[in-house]
């Protein structure tokens, strides 16, 4: 059973339910981080949860019920986090397949502390650092 105060519940397109236990990150650095393991487990639910309202609007019709993101080809191997700032940081991502390539992408996470749950950490804004690149 999926309950409790961090449970964040979604449907899909066709009405089923899911469910993401989601503890809200307590600092920046842990809400880049949670967002890097929501990319590499393709799970869009807890992407969408670390947004915070504004973001939320702008972002929700890239999930069109869709809750698991990605693509079956190139999925990311690695990640590394690094803060730029109190409230910035790039996530740099390594993304293979099943050929001998590699590519990178890097994103730039702004985040701010959550108005309304002062102690909590959402991702305001997320910009392309780079475009994904062969790096082999």
């Amino acid at each position: 059973m999926c309950a409790g105060p961090f449970a964040v519940f979604f449907k899909d397109q066709k009405h089923h339910v899911l469910c993401t236990r989601f503890a809200p990150p307590a600092t920046a650095e842990q809400c880049a981080n949670d967002y890097a393991e929501a990319i590499k487990g393709r799970n869009g639910a807890l992407e969408f949860a670390l947004y915070d309202n504004s973001l939320k609007e702008e972002k929700r019709g890239d999930f069109s019920g869709q809750w698991v993101t990605g693509v079956s080809s190139l999925w990311v191997d690695s990640y590394t986090v690094k803060m730029t700032g109190d409230t910035h940081a790039t996530v740099s991502f390594l993304y293979v397949d099943n050929s001998p390539e590699q590519y990178t992408e890097a994103v730039t996470l702004t985040i701010q502390e959550n108005s309304e749950s002062p102690g909590y950490y959402n991702i305001t804004d997320i910009g392309n650092a780079s475009d994904v690149n062969n790096s082999v």
